[in-house]
């Protein structure tokens, strides 16, 4: 089953992504170049806003690549 980016609950996301940077250690810095974004776009990601990046696909894309996601 797919999931459209419009039903993402992205600040629920956004809380889980952040527990686990912290519960890992994982610094802003550490995971905005694991992905290649500055620390303002982490933070957005991790706030469920993430308005400055190009839109769903990026953010879908980001939350799948998060460093604590994968480990």
């Amino acid at each position: 089953m797919t999931t459209s980016a419009d039903d993402i609950d992205w600040f629920g996301l956004g809380q889980v992504l952040c527990e686990a940077r912290d519960a890992g250690g994982f610094t802003h810095e550490s995971v905005a170049q694991e992905l290649c974004l500055s620390k303002k776009q982490i933070r957005a990601l991790e706030c469920g806003s993430f308005a400055p990046s190009p839109g769903d696909t990026v953010r879908s894309w980001c939350a799948r690549r998060y460093p604590i996601v994968r480990s």
